[in-house]
């Protein structure tokens, strides 16, 4: 699968490693949104601090909790 690098969600490939199963994919999106719904705001403010390792621990975390 090739979904369009415009996609912020491919829903298709999301299904399929999921068997299709339709109401498991909507509790991980909900978990996933709950558990990182701050990472934006806290790397920003490790940028701010100065802690550039700090910032790049959690944008490698959420990179790979997306994947």
């Amino acid at each position: 699968m090739n979904p369009a690098d415009d996609e912020v969600l491919h829903v298709a490939a999301g299904l399929h490693r999921l068997m299709g199963d339709y109401t498991l994919y909507l509790n991980i999106l909900r978990s996933f949104r709950q558990r990182y719904r701050h990472a934006a705001a806290e790397a920003g403010a490790a940028l701010a601090s100065g802690d550039r390792d700090g910032a790049l621990r959690i944008v490698h975390t959420l990179k790979g909790a997306a994947g």
